[in-house]
């Protein structure tokens, strides 16, 4: 099955630019938090769903891999 394109795959990893601009370092107790990458960069979870809101559904789960060790939930 041949992969969705190069450029499909650009415009979805560049949704981390616009997450880094959600990150920070303090959170609430409890508060749901996503890691955006390898260097331990985590924003809310209410930010992590308002920037992919605004980006086709199929994207998030195309941009997120269990074998990156990005874009993880961590409560």
């Amino acid at each position: 099955m041949p992969g969705i394109g190069k450029k499909a795959m650009d415009a979805v990893l560049a949704v981390t630019d616009e997450l880094m601009s959600c990150v920070r370092e303090d959170f609430e107790p409890n508060e749901g938090v996503y890691r955006i990458n390898d260097r331990g960069d985590y924003v809310s979870e209410e930010d992590w769903e308002t920037v992919w809101a605004n980006h086709p559904a199929w994207w998030q789960d195309a941009g997120c891999s269990p074998t990156t060790g990005s874009s993880h939930p961590r409560t």
